[in-house]
């Protein structure tokens, strides 16, 4: 089965400002110090809380171009992502 995103807790962020999301995949395989997020804005603080879910950091600049972003995540070789599942306001 392809990996996806499937779940974002947090639909978007104001610019110059920062959100706590919880993010789920399903077929993911998220793993401490190999998964990395990519979501169009600053990302930190990411903790796996198992092999489908994880939460982060995502911080818009005051300068941020407002509109939807994709998530994508990558673990390894794998790759889920959620087109436009993220928005910076």
């Amino acid at each position: 089965m392809t990996p996806v995103v499937s779940w974002i807790l947090s639909p978007g962020v104001w610019r110059a400002n920062s959100v706590f999301v919880t993010i789920t995949g399903q077929s993911t395989n998220f793993a401490a110090g190999s998964t990395q997020v990519n979501a169009g804005v600053v990302v930190s603080n990411v903790t796996i809380i198992n092999s489908t879910t994880l939460s982060a950091q995502l911080t818009a600049a005051i300068n941020a171009q407002p509109g939807p972003r994709s998530i994508a995540l990558t673990t390894a070789n794998e790759e889920a992502t959620l087109p436009n599942g993220f928005h910076v306001w």
